[in-house]
């Protein structure tokens, strides 16, 4: 190998390494991007927060579904493991 195809071959090599820490640079912008958005999100959910918009489980209303007592559960498995 002559010295011109060595320099061919280390100008490839750098052009690729350029290629390389370009996207790089790429992903690094876009993850600040997405940190800065979620940092934003993050102070909207603490204000809330503290905003009282947000209740504490105790406090909370429990859905629809969950009105159906333990008895009528036990009765509705044991409706359905009989028909099997």
């Amino acid at each position: 190998m002559n010295s011109e195809e060595r320099f061919i071959n280390i100008e490839m090599a750098i052009a690729n390494l350029q290629k390389t820490v370009d996207e790089l640079n790429e992903v690094v912008i876009n993850q600040g991007h997405l940190i800065d958005k979620l940092h934003k999100e993050n102070k909207v959910l603490a204000g809330m927060i503290d905003d009282d918009t947000v209740k504490p489980l105790s406090e909370e209303t429990p859905p629809p579904h969950y009105w159906i007592g333990e008895f009528t559960w036990y009765r509705l498995f044991a409706f359905i493991t009989r028909r099997f």
